[in-house]
């Protein structure tokens, strides 16, 4: 009987999350972020002196043409911050309604993907001003993964993750990475 119960409140959650996954994942073309992300502005300037760290975010992000507008919301520490954007003023990062992220971690390290076969996921590519970036596509093992793309940079790490039509998901994330590249 719990049994059925659990499986039950279990299906009625994976019911309800599978619209904002899917409308996530309907993005079809690159906006401009202060245009779709009306709070990006002033809260990248509120965080940016509250840390160490030059905060850099994409000009352009993939738009949904059904989510307007975004949220952005940031979570920091001395030495990492996470600009996470959202469907919701209230998501904060949380898997459902997140659409996607850009981390920079000082010191960190890239990672390297594999599927539930143990096949490396993680490939390698150019990024501009010889950059070498490594993209993982979306991908699900026990959850839902978006696509993300990262690269370092004097001993920081860059990584974008975003929910978008896997067909777009590398060229979307390798444009924005380049836009955040500086020389």
């Amino acid at each position: 009987m719990n049994y059925r119960k659990s499986f039950f409140i279990a299906a009625i959650i994976l019911i309800s999350s599978g619209p904002a996954i899917t409308l996530a994942q309907s993005t079809s073309k690159m906006e401009k972020s202060n245009k779709l992300i009306p709070n990006l502005k002033q809260s990248i300037k509120t965080t940016q002196t509250k840390i160490n760290l030059p905060i850099i975010f994409p000009r352009k992000i993939p738009a949904d043409p059904q989510i307007k507008p975004y949220y952005a919301f940031i979570e920091m520490t001395e030495n990492s911050y996470i600009i996470y954007v959202d469907s919701s003023k209230t998501c904060q990062g949380t898997h459902i309604c997140n659409i996607g992220s850009i981390q920079v971690n000082k010191n960190g390290k890239i990672g390297t993907y594999y599927d539930i076969n143990k096949n490396k996921l993680t490939v390698r590519v150019k990024l501009k001003h010889h950059v070498i970036g490594f993209f993982t596509p979306s991908h699900a093992m026990g959850d839902f993964w978006p696509a993300i793309i990262q690269w370092q940079k004097s001993k920081t790490v860059y990584t974008i993750s975003w929910n978008m039509k896997q067909a777009q998901e590398k060229t979307a994330l390798i444009h924005m990475a380049n836009e955040m590249i500086k020389k």
